[in-house]
This record gives structure tokens, C-alpha cells and sequence, in this order.
């Protein structure tokens, strides 16, 4: 495109030639400035014409300049180069771009961390920009870049505009695209299908390849731009269909397209508490427009199908900001910090399109400055070991796993780290099903499997050649041509298609490996010998692992927790698990919505962690039990995860100088609550114990506090003053300073005499239980209780000689106990206990007779006026009689007998039941006599019902005469089913009956007087009667038997 060839002059060069000439011969007066250009308008095929302006009309001289195609020194004599966004962000912080160069952005609306820090560091760097992009709204780059002006192109031709339908996302889209297969190769039609996944675009390729007359395909990130020349070049001919994700969308330009097919979904990484996350969402209006736009205004009968849940509206899209993605994810922004920290540069000052979140900043400059990467000055600088990690073109994490391993001096292992660095996601080199019996394996370990993946690629096609750009990785068979039975593929690719492998990654490995290599200066090793397969256990495997856990630069995951992200899993394709691992975690939405992470990594052997784990003291957790030495509370931690939390025992000396200070209080707390025989202050403990017991057991007694009792915190208190600054048993200078002091005997005499143990009660001696807090009990025996000697106890009280009001306690069993200091209530208690014990053991008699409560239920016989009385014992405080109380009650637990006789021990209780049963009983009696009222209802109006019937029986002859409208209520009246509920439905049907047979008597009295009239003969009469007249006098003679 930039070469001195011929190239047709462009819409945009056509359209804006001189508003740009006009911009590019103001650029060092005004500044940068941007080109807005519609799909199709030749923006990038008129860099050309703007290049040879900016330089005068100069031969262009021209380098490229990519991961692929390295810097030589042919390239410092050109005067364009064109390179990629991470290029240029290498050659910024190494100062090859200074302000007067001039930097033309292409695509600029594809944002990425790369380009995002590039431009961040270009305009530190004070260069001047010319920009451009599809349509978006170019008001972010405005501003951000300084263009003095944006010249905006369109080639969007109104009379092409495409027509636009939209269905429900839910829609099965395979089945879509077969519906209308006919119409497709009718039209030959030439579809470009966006879908969310490459595994859709793989899936529905796969699924429509043996459909006969089309061309189908799929093209995604993981495949070779190489693949979509055929369609650039137009060798596939209409029609075909290609399915592609969002990596197609821009600057495709294929050749007979007229139909586009859009998802609209997208997978995108956004950056949610420092973490990225893989979310799916709706495509943006930009990314719609650009899609639609490759047919919308320029192919002939042009249609866009949307596959939505949103109302959308494709016509009335406006173009909108970019989202960027660089500023809040803790790696990036570690880079940032790295590259920040060589240029010397504070990183919170760089001024970042998206902007840069300090928190987070400086969360990842504190994690690189621990990791032994920054210096901790206010402008952090690259310490020794972060020059040798910052220049390799990878992670920080694996940069130091790679120095590490070369200062191991291990060849196999720096190897193994280099391929695994290269790496950029352990299983993008696999599809979803891959063979894991090709001999690859390493269980236990996703990098060891990647890295075996690459090393047997190399080893079977792997080969090193020497071109313009010095040495790098080639693979024998690395080609693919045709498609479907016509494919044509090399012996990398086949063997890649058989195991499940992507080509495209394992070469993007080994361009990421040439790339590393060029970086530390070393020489990349022959492919065909010096990649040794790993195997599990193997020497090799085992200084791998060690290699990690020293390192300790990667994450870990413990117990399938990890600090920062909570619950991890492994990853589905993988191999490692998630107990004890390192690796690196991954975070994605779930369909609820919910955040999860994943995991890819190796496990750590347990001897291996527990070698390689750090140990730190958090705390003083107590004493040991001969109080000789003190327990501190260590954590142990490995790569910034706590795993265990222990205690660990050591003489006050060897105890850390900051815990010191605290050792006499731990101390004193150790012996106010040791219990450990055996030791030098174990006699003294136990005399003070005792001590400390019976000076509760008196305060009891006393119902108050006159002695002290030395609760934990005091006798604390007193052991801290007694031992006298020493920290262990054998510090303390006289153990008899230990000793509380002696209680007085005298007051402790004189609390045992007014609170005995005993007392004379009810004719004999009751112990005294003495509690705190509570007043003294004495407990009645089981033959007090027996023989009713509780009733002796004084109304006024039980008092001890201290004036103690005592609490009477009366059992009958395990379960049923009455206590109380008031005996009047106590008596109370237990004689309605005894009452109810007798009311239980009393055979209640039933009344009244069975037949007579069933007629009672009835609704018939007479309601019992009076409550029946009956006595069922003596009392038992009093000797007087207790009395029963029968009455007919509502039954509450059953409907078969609504009404039960029921005993009461209060009156009141049985006639309130009484007046119950005698208001449902008028309600049983109601229910009776509606009963039978709707009965004689129902006889009657089927009567009526049967002398309308018979009526109706008579021949149509007879009722030819008859109005229309009698006939009708006949009719009616025969077929109604007497199934009504009131007795006003029968009533009324009653009486329409008479109503119309009194109507049907005038009717035929008023034929046989017109027909006596006339002379005639009646002919319509019933054969049952000879004239109307008799059918009257039956009728009349069935009234009178009615």
C-alpha cells in the first residue's frame, strides 16, 4: 500500500485532498490533526499520498518493523517505518521517538493497552499526530491529541442503503441461515456471518461445509490472516459464507459481499476491582456501524439481519466515544510502573486517554517494590534484578522466573521457562477437545503440558533459519490451501488438526520465544535436539517446581482460595487443579451474572511448599504448661497467601524485642488460670484456688460480698505485682509472695452461725442450699410431701437467724416442682397440682343418653335446660368437696358429632359451653326446616314440571296453532333440571308452570269457540281426545288430583 507503485486515486483523496493537503502544510504551525473516514473511503491506501507530503515529494523509504519483522539496520536509514503499538512503546521508553517525529495512527479507534501507552508516551514525548479512524465520535482523540482540526468521509451512497431486519437473539441462527439456503444460492448471495465465540464461527463453518454450490469458512484471531486473501482477491466467487468473530470486522474489504449477519454479542475483558474479567455484552454502535457498514451505501440490494434483544434501530446509530481498556488492571498497570520507573517518570502524572486509577497504581508500584523490582524512592527507579526482568518483552512474573533460571545455569530449565513465559493463555494452544494421550501430559502441571505441546512441535517440525532479520523459528508443513475436500494441508498443520493444537498460537509462541532470546542476548538453541520432553517426577520436573516456589513470582492458589479472588477453580481444560498451586487466575461471568476466576498453573508438592515457605511471628498466644517458656503464634505464608497458622514455643530471650514488653502480663495471666501440677508454684495455686472458692461459698451465704474473691483479672493483677517483672516460672524471686491473703476467721464464723446448713421445718431438719445471686432453698423430703406437711408451713415466711428470707421448695418428681418465698402462694400451687391430679384420676359419667345427643346433633328433641353437677374428690388444703360440672358443648376436635357432652371444673366454664352448644343447636334446628321446605319445593315443581311435559307430549299438529312464543316456554320448561339450591328457584318455576297451563286453557278455549264458528271439524286434537273440550276437562280433573 505504501509502496511507490501505482495506486487509483481514493474517495477520500478525491473528496478531502486538499482540506488534508491544507492540514499537513499547517502541522508545525497548528499540530496534529485526524481523519474520520466510512468503510470503503481508502483511508489507509491514501498514507501514501500523505506521507509523500509531509515529506515533500520525497521517495518514500520504508521499513516494517513487527514481532515478526525486527529492527535491522536497514531500517534507520528509512523514512517511514511502520510498526506496531507495542513496537512503538519499546522504542519510546528507549527515546528512538522524540518530538521530532511525527506519528500517524491508523485504525486509532482499536484501542489496546499497547496503543494506549504508546500515545500516553508520544505525547510526553511531545510528538506531533495525525490520526485515523472508522466512524466514531472523534471528540475523545480531539482533545486528547490536540488536532487543530477532523476531517471527516463518507462513502455511503443513499440509492444502496441495505435493508435491515432484526430478530430475537434466542433465534437459532443455524437454522436461519438453512431456511433461506435456497434462496441464498439462488441470489448467490456473498454472507459475512459476526458471531460472539471461535468456537461458533468453527462450529457453524463446520456445520454448512457439506452444503452443495457454497463456499463456507470461518476466520477468528486464532487464524493466519492469510486465510481471508482468497476473499480479498475475489478467487471465491459467490456465493459463500464466512463466519467470523469481532477480529474480522475491521478493514475487510471482501470482494461480492452484499450480506452481513450480526450477533450482537461480544466477549470483552473489563477491569472490575483491579481484576480483569471476561464478560459478555452487546456490541457497541460503533462496532455495529462498521460491521453493517462493509454493505450498507455501497452493494447492490444490500440486507444486514440483527440477532437482538434490544429495540434497535440500525438507520438512526450515531457513531460514539471508543471504551478504553487501559488504567485500573493490576498488570497493566504494572507495566505502566515499569516502564514509568526506567523513563524515571512518576506514573501517576502520565496522562493516559482512559485515564489511570492512583489507588491501584500505587497498589501495583508497593507489589513491584516488595517483588525486589522498584527501589521504594518517592519516583521509584528499576532496581538490578527489574533492568535484567523490565527489557524481556513479557510478565514481570515470568521475566523473573526466566532470571532466575539463568542464574541456576540450568539449560533445560531456562528452556522451559522461556516457552512457558512465551505463553500468553496455557490452553489458547488447545482446542476445547484436544488429545491428552499424544504423550504431552504432565500431570499435575498446565505450564509443563503447554511447554511440552510447543517442545514436540519443534522437535517434529521445528527448524531454525537465518533471515533478514536474523535467526527464527520456522515449522516444516506449515501451509493449508483449499477447503473442504480440496484442502491441501502440510504435515505441521495436519498434525496440529489431529491433536486438537492451534498452529497459529504455537507459531505466535515461537516468535515470542525468538523475541526473548534476542533480549538476553542468547542464542536461540537448535529446535530439532534441545527441547527435552518433561516428564512427571523427572529430575528435570522437580527443579522446575523449585524454580517456582523460590521464585514465588506467580500467583497461588490454596485450598482452592486465593486472597484477592476469593473461590478459585481450575480451569476446565486444564490439568493442574486448585488445592495447593502456582499459576495464573482468570476471571469471567457466569450466565448469572456472577464473577468467577479460574485457574492454570502447577501444583506445588507439599514438601516443596513447606521448604520453601515463610514463617512470621504475628502474636504471643500464651505460655506453655510449666510456664517455663512462651507460645508465639507464627503464620506460615508462601507467594503473599497465609496457608497455616501455628504456635511455636521460646524462652522469653529468644522472644522478638516488640513482644517483650508484654511477656509479665502473659505471665500473670498464666498463673491466675494454670491448673498444671508439677511446677514450683503449683501448691501455692492450689491454696489460693481453695481460698478463692470458700470466699464464694461465704459471700453466698452472706447473700453479699465481705470477702474478696480474686476473680481472673484481680488475681492477675495481684500475681503481676507479686512476681515482680519475671516472665517465667524460675524468674520468680519468692514463690511465697504468691499467696493470697488469709480470710478472717472471725467474720467467717459469724456468717456460718446465722446461715446454717440446716433448719427445723415442718417437723423435721431441712437442708439449706446456699447460690449467688439467688436466696437459700430448703427442699421439703418426700415424706413432708407425702403426708401433706407442706400445709404447716407459716404464712408469714421462713427466715434464716441472719434475716435471709428462705425459698420453699415442694417436689413431686423430676418434672414438676413449686417454689416460692411466699408460702400462701406455694400452698396454692401445690394444692391445685393435687386437685388436678384427683379431676385426671376421676371416671367422668356420660350424660345424657347416646340416642338422645345423636337427636341433639339432629336438630331434633329438646336442649337439656340446666348443668349437670357431680363430685369428683376432697380438696387437698381444706377437706371440702370438689365439684364437676357437665354440659353439651361445641365439639372442636371432630365434625361427625358437632355436639358432645363435656365435664368442667368451673360452672362458669360449662355454661358459657352450654350457650355455644344452644346457639348451634337453634342453627341444626334452621338447617332442618330448610331441608324440608326445599324438599316439598323440589315435589312440587317436578309435579308442575310433569304436567308441562305431558302437554308437550301431545302431537305438533295440535301445536301448529299455538303462538310461537307458549311453544317456546314448553319447550323450555320441559328440559330445565330441577337442580336449584333456594326454595324461591322452585317456587318461581311453580308458578311460571301454572302460568303457562293456565295460558295454554285460555289458548284452546279460544280455538274451539272460533272453530264452532266456522262449523269445522276439529282435526288438530290429540288422538287421546276427541276435542280440545275434553283436553280441558283432563286438564282440570289433573289440577284436582294435584
Amino acid at each position: 500500500m505504501l509502496t511507490n507503485g501505482y495506486i487509483p486515486q481514493t474517495l477520500l483523496m478525491r473528496e478531502r485532498g486538499e482540506e488534508i493537503e491544507n492540514a499537513i502544510t499547517s502541522l508545525d504551525i497548528k499540530g496534529g490533526f485526524g481523519v474520520v473516514s466510512g468503510t470503503g473511503t481508502g483511508k489507509t491506501a491514501a498514507l501514501r499520498d500523505i506521507c509523500r507530503q509531509v515529506l515533500d515529494g520525497k521517495e518514500l523509504r520504508l521499513d516494517i518493523v513487527t514481532r515478526e519483522n525486527e529492527a535491522t539496520s536497514y531500517t534507520w536509514t528509512c523514512n517511514v517505518l511502520v510498526i506496531t503499538p507495542g513496537i512503538a512503546v519499546n522504542w519510546l521508553k528507549d527515546e528512538r521517538i522524540s518530538s521530532s517525529d511525527l506519528v500517524v495512527i491508523d485504525e486509532i479507534h482499536q484501542t489496546s493497552e499497547h496503543l494506549e501507552l504508546a500515545m500516553a508516551f508520544a505525547k510526553r514525548a511531545e510528538c506531533k499526530f495525525i490520526w485515523m479512524s472508522a466512524t466514531i465520535d472523534p471528540k475523545a482523540y480531539t482533545d486528547y491529541l490536540g488536532a487543530h482540526c477532523v476531517i471527516e468521509c463518507s462513502a455511503f451512497d443513499p440509492s444502496r442503503k441495505a435493508k435491515v431486519e432484526c430478530f430475537p437473539k434466542a433465534s437459532d441462527l443455524g437454522k436461519f441461515i438453512r431456511d433461506r439456503m435456497d434462496e441464498i444460492v439462488r441470489e448467490r448471495r456473498g454472507i459475512a456471518v459476526f458471531v460472539p465465540t471461535r468456537a461458533d464461527a468453527e462450529k457453524y463453518a463446520r456445520d454448512l461445509s457439506g452444503v452443495e454450490g457454497l463456499h463456507a469458512d470461518f476466520y477468528h484471531g486464532g487464524e493466519s490472516a492469510e486465510k481471508l486473501r482468497p476473499f480479498l482477491t475475489g478467487e471465491i466467487l459467490r456465493p459463500f459464507i464466512i463466519f467470523m468473530t469481532i477480529a474480522g470486522a475491521s478493514s475487510l474489504n471482501i470482494q461480492g459481499l452484499d450480506t452481513v449477519i450480526i450477533v450482537d454479542e461480544t466477549v470483552r475483558e473489563i477491569v472490575r476491582g483491579g481484576v480483569k474479567c471476561l464478560e459478555k455484552h452487546p456490541l457497541g454502535a460503533n462496532e455495529l456501524l462498521q460491521m453493517g457498514g462493509r454493505v450498507n451505501g455501497r452493494a447492490e440490494n444490500g440486507k444486514i439481519f440483527i440477532f437482538s434483544d434490544r429495540h434497535l434501530d440500525f438507520h438512526s446509530l450515531k457513531p460514539e466515544m471508543p471504551q478504553f481498556v487501559l488504567g485500573g488492571e493490576l498488570e497493566d498497570l504494572e507495566r505502566v510502573a515499569l516502564i514509568c520507573a526506567k523513563m524515571g517518570v512518576d506514573g501517576r502524572t502520565l496522562d493516559l486517554i482512559g485515564g489511570i486509577e492512583h489507588f491501584a497504581y500505587i497498589r501495583a508500584v508497593a507489589h513491584l517494590t516488595r517483588r525486589g523490582l522498584l527501589t521504594a524512592d518517592a519516583v521509584p527507579l528499576l532496581t538490578e534484578l527489574g533492568k535484567r526482568v523490565e527489557r524481556l518483552p513479557l510478565k514481570s512474573s515470568w521475566g523473573e522466573i526466566i532470571d532466575a533460571s539463568i542464574r541456576e545455569n540450568n539449560r533445560g530449565l531456562s528452556m522451559i521457562s522461556i516457552v512457558c513465559g512465551s505463553i500468553a493463555k496455557l490452553f489458547g494452544i488447545t482446542r476445547r477437545e484436544w488429545n491428552q494421550n499424544c504423550g504431552v501430559v504432565v500431570a499435575g502441571s498446565d505450564h509443563l503440558t503447554a511447554y511440552n505441546i510447543v517442545a514436540t512441535a519443534l522437535g517434529k517440525f521445528g527448524v531454525l533459519k537465518d533471515g533478514p532479520n536474523g535467526f527464527e523459528y520456522r515449522f516444516r508443513g506449515d501451509f493449508a490451501h483449499g477447503s473442504g475436500e480440496n484442502r491441501q494441508v502440510g504435515e505441521f498443520i495436519k498434525w496440529c488438526d489431529e491433536n486438537g493444537f492451534v498452529a497459529r498460537e504455537i507459531k505466535d509462541i515461537a516468535l515470542a520465544m525468538r523475541s526473548v532470546y534476542r533480549a538476553l542476548g542468547m542464542t536461540m538453541p537448535d529446535p530439532s535436539s534441545n527441547f527435552p520432553i518433561v516428564i512427571k517426577d523427572s529430575p528435570l520436573c522437580m527443579k522446575f517446581l523449585e524454580l517456582l516456589t523460590k521464585t514465588q513470582s506467580l500467583q497461588f492458589v490454596y485450598k482452592e482460595q486465593n486472597s484477592s479472588a476469593g473461590t478459585v477453580w481450575a480451569n476446565s481444560l486444564g490439568i493442574c487443579s486448585a488445592r495447593q498451586a502456582l499459576g495464573t487466575i482468570q476471571f469471567f461471568t457466569d450466565k448469572k451474572g456472577r464473577r468467577r476466576a479460574s485457574f492454570e498453573g502447577t501444583e506445588i508438592p507439599d514438601e516443596v511448599l513447606e521448604k520453601y515457605a515463610s514463617r512470621v511471628i504475628t502474636g504471643v498466644a500464651g505460655m506453655s504448661n510449666d510456664g517455663e517458656r512462651v507460645l508465639m503464634k507464627h503464620t506460615a505464608s508462601f507467594a503473599g497467601e497465609p496457608i497455616t497458622a501455628m504456635e511455636m514455643e521460646l524462652s522469653p530471650a529468644e522472644v522478638p524485642e516488640e513482644y517483650r514488653d508484654r511477656l509479665s502480663d502473659i505471665f500473670a495471666d498464666w498463673l491466675s488460670r494454670t491448673t498444671t501440677e508439677g511446677t514450683a508454684v503449683s501448691d501455692v495455686s492450689k491454696d489460693n484456688s481453695a481460698r478463692r472458692e470458700k470466699a464464694r461459698s461465704l459471700n453466698s451465704r452472706a447473700g453479699k460480698d465481705l470477702f474478696e474473691t480474686y476473680e481472673y483479672v484481680q488475681l492477675a493483677s495481684f500475681y503481676f505485682k507479686a512476681i515482680n517483672g519475671a516472665r517465667s516460672v524460675s524468674e520468680i524471686e519468692d514463690i511465697e509472695a504468691l499467696r493470697l491473703p488469709p480470710l478472717d476467721e472471725a467474720e467467717v464464723s459469724r456468717v456460718m452461725g446465722e446461715n446454717p446448713d440446716a433448719i427445723e421445718l415442718c417437723g423435721g431438719n431441712v437442708p439449706i442450699k446456699y447460690s449467688r445471686h439467688y436466696s437459700p432453698q430448703a427442699t421439703l423430703n418426700l415424706e413432708m410431701v407425702s403426708s401433706n406437711r407442706w400445709r404447716d408451713l407459716p404464712n408469714e415466711g421462713v427466715f434464716l437467724p441472719s434475716g435471709r428470707e428462705v425459698e420453699i421448695v415442694v417436689s413431686f418428681g423430676a418434672f414438676t416442682t413449686f417454689s416460692s418465698t411466699e408460702t400462701p402462694q406455694l400452698k396454692e400451687k401445690v394444692r391445685n397440682h393435687l386437685n388436678l391430679k384427683k379431676w385426671e384420676a376421676w371416671k367422668k359419667p356420660s350424660s345424657p343418653e347416646a340416642n338422645e345427643l345423636q337427636k341433639i346433633n339432629r336438630g331434633e328433641g329438646s336442649f337439656p335446660d340446666e348443668v349437670q353437677v357431680a363430685e369428683y374428690g376432697r380438696c387437698a388444703l381444706g377437706d371440702v368437696s370438689l365439684w364437676a360440672y357437665g354440659a353439651v358443648s361445641v365439639n372442636r376436635w371432630s365434625n361427625n358429632s358437632p355436639l358432645v357432652f363435656e365435664w368442667f371444673r368451673e360452672k362458669r366454664d360449662a355454661e358459657v359451653a352450654m350457650g355455644e352448644a344452644r346457639k348451634q343447636f337453634a342453627r341444626f334446628q334452621a338447617e332442618v326446616r330448610d331441608k324440608l321446605e326445599l324438599k316439598d319445593a323440589k315435589e312440587s315443581a317436578e309435579k308442575w314440571q310433569k304436567e308441562i311435559q305431558f302437554i308437550r307430549d301431545l302431537y305438533d299438529e295440535f301445536w301448529a296453532r299455538m303462538p310461537d312464543d307458549l311453544c317456546a316456554s314448553l319447550v323450555k320448561l320441559c328440559g330445565d333440571r330441577l337442580i336449584f339450591r333456594f326454595v324461591s328457584d322452585f317456587t318461581d318455576f311453580s308458578k311460571l308452570c301454572e302460568t303457562v297451563i293456565a295460558r295454554v286453557e285460555q289458548v284452546c278455549a279460544e280455538l274451539e269457540s272460533e272453530d264452532k264458528k266456522k262449523g269445522a271439524t276439529i282435526t288438530v286434537a290429540p288422538p287421546r281426545y276427541s276435542n280440545p273440550g275434553d283436553l280441558m276437562l283432563a286438564m282440570a280433573a289433573g289440577k284436582k288430583n294435584k
